[in-house]
């Protein structure tokens, strides 16, 4: 808000003609998904409130419980305020995931309550003897629920920021909600709950005798229910390999950005030349809103290389193509009618998580590790001509960007006495030779333009042949070419260079298009297997699917953290190691599910 305000305040002051526009604004994302979350929050809670109506057939009843669910968010939206807790769209998840578990308590007050009152118990003494009686285990069972969540707070990098604010809000709901139903529900219930005999309908008994059946079927044949839990048991593993895997979820964001990379030594104008057919296809492209193109600049990092850039997409939000289907069009397009640019698309949002908060560069990454760039280099060309080959992997970047050869002036310290010249005084000529030098700058109105000086003639001439490149020396009053000072060899050039534990390292990555991260990484994995690596040379699979592996683990030792405490807790409760590990394994059953 206080961008579009102060915008709308500097175009007052531009001249006709000048327009200033949003080239990328994440508000209008960011707000549609939180109403999406709210509105989730609502429809959750009115269905609660149906389903309650549904099986306890009283408006009262109903009436009781249900007040638990705006009584418990008001409460948490206090506890989150006063905890310095933000309003997210995982903290908002989070309610919005508690709202079945926030009547769970009350129900079981409110059932109690009523058993009392159909045995004949006044109604003040039914309310406190029924819960009296159940205060132990609603607080037990709000122990097991609550410490499933304390381990995810201590989770690091993207599954920490996620979880935390998911775990913070889920626990503080469900906390309160046990309080409330210890303490506000009975007092409601004493005003609002009937004396008169509970009607159960023809829908629930019919449930309930099912059951009954079925159960009595599993205790007269303990062997064929030992059999169907193993049965259970293998579908759920065979389920978990082959389930498709993902580091985050894929999300419409409406942006795309496509980053390229011109050969090397091009200008601006050339590079230029080359974007302007992919240009001319956007203007074609309906689903486009508008769009904004840098070059020697990208949206990522200000400063790059002239034949460096990207394409700053934005998509309307009234369209029938999602927005992966435009970037294989855009994809495809780049690549038949400008195959000498290497392009990569992606959404900013994933691709900040991503490279920001996890630190990879893209979803598939090859790490070469070594100390002979030449080598490396071969082997990352090798390594991205292979991760081609792989179905679904887009955009394949071999890691470095190649760049125009070196030039290396070596002074010849007797050539350049023989003239009484230093160092200095040659490199000082060079680049006035070859770029011009600003002794001064010209006043212009209120700017200072610098003035340059260089050579008039034949300038381009002697960057092609720059042995014969005549040196003007003001000191001795002569011309002097750079063969007779110094010796001149050309090697190959490269634009930079990374390190990782003192050795030098290589990204080569790729992007995924229709296909689940995990079986690519396999994919990927199963080539490096067989690559035939050079001595010195060492790879590993990195990327998203890295850090993917990375949460897992963590999450995995989360589950088992919260399994062991909630064991403890229900050893507490029950005092007894049998009823406890029953409790335990039927819990575990649950996740065949």
């Amino acid at each position: 808000r206080q961008v579009e305000t102060r915008m709308t305040e500097l175009r007052q002051n531009f001249p006709n003609g000048v327009e200033l526009r949003k080239w990328y604004d994440l508000s209008d994302f960011i707000k549609n998904s939180i109403f999406g979350v709210y509105s989730s929050i609502l429809e959750g809670a009115a269905l609660t409130i149906l389903i309650l109506l549904l099986f306890l057939r009283r408006i009262r009843i109903t009436l009781v419980t249900g007040l638990i669910i705006p009584v418990a968010l008001l409460i948490a939206f206090i506890v989150m305020k006063l905890a310095g807790m933000d309003l997210n769209l995982m903290s908002l998840g989070g309610l919005a995931a508690s709202i079945g578990i926030l009547v769970d308590n009350a129900i079981v007050v409110v059932e109690n309550i009523e058993r009392y009152l159909e045995e004949g118990f006044p109604r003040t003494e039914a309310v406190v003897k029924a819960t009296g009686e159940i205060i132990a285990p609603l607080i037990g069972a709000t122990l097991t629920t609550l410490v499933v969540f304390i381990p995810l707070v201590f989770l690091s990098g993207v599954p920490g920021i996620f979880f935390g604010a998911l775990a913070g809000t889920l626990a503080v709901t469900i906390a309160i909600s046990m309080i409330l139903a210890v303490f506000l529900t009975p007092a409601i219930a004493d005003t609002l709950v009937s004396t008169r005999p509970k009607q159960s309908g023809k829908f629930l008994p019919k449930i309930i005798a099912a059951h009954q059946k079925v159960l009595e079927f599993n205790l007269k044949q303990p062997l064929f229910a030992f059999a169907l839990v193993l049965v259970l048991g293998a579908v759920a593993v065979f389920s978990y390999l082959n389930i498709p895997s993902g580091f985050l979820p894929e999300w419409d964001e409406g942006t795309i950005v496509l980053d390229f990379v011109a050969p090397p030594g091009s200008s601006l104008e050339g590079s230029y030349a080359m974007l302007s057919t992919i240009e001319n296809h956007l203007k074609e492209i309906p689903e486009v809103e508008n769009y904004s193109l840098r070059i020697g600049t990208s949206l990522g990092h200000p400063r790059v290389h002239p034949n460096e850039g990207d394409f700053l997409i934005s998509l309307k939000s009234d369209r029938q193509r999602s927005v992966y289907e435009i970037m294989d069009e855009l994809r495809t397009f780049a690549e038949i009618a400008e195959p000498r640019l290497e392009t990569e698309l992606f959404q900013v949002l994933p691709d900040r998580l991503n490279s920001d908060l996890a630190g990879e560069v893209a979803p598939i990454a090859i790490k070469v590790w070594g100390n002979n760039l030449p080598l490396m280099q071969e082997v990352a060309q090798q390594l991205a001509d292979s991760l081609e080959t792989i179905a679904n992997i887009e955009d394949v970047y071999r890691g470095y960007n190649p760049s125009e050869p070196e030039l290396n002036i070596r002074v010849l310290p007797e050539a350049a006495a023989r003239f009484g010249l230093s160092v200095k005084d040659i490199n000082r000529a060079v680049r006035m030779a070859l770029w011009g030098e600003s002794p001064t700058h010209v006043l212009s109105g209120l700017k200072n333009i610098p003035l340059r000086l260089q050579y008039k003639k034949d300038r381009e001439r002697y960057l092609a042949d720059v042995q014969r490149l005549p040196l003007y020396f003001p000191q001795i009053q002569r011309v002097v070419n750079l063969d007779e000072l110094a010796e001149i060899h050309k090697s190959p050039g490269l634009a930079d260079v990374e390190q990782d534990n003192l050795s030098l390292i290589i990204n080569v990555s790729g992007q995924i298009s229709g296909r689940d991260l995990g079986s690519v990484a396999r994919d990927v994995q199963q080539m490096l297997d067989r690559f035939p690596l050079p001595q010195g040379i060492s790879t590993q699979l990195g990327g998203a699917y890295e850090s993917q592996q990375n949460a897992f683990n963590e999450l995995m030792l989360v589950l088992l953290a919260g399994a062991m405490m909630v064991f403890t807790i229900l050893l507490f409760e029950f005092r007894s190691f049998r009823i406890s590990i029953v409790i335990m394994m039927g819990t575990m059953l649950a996740v065949t599910g």
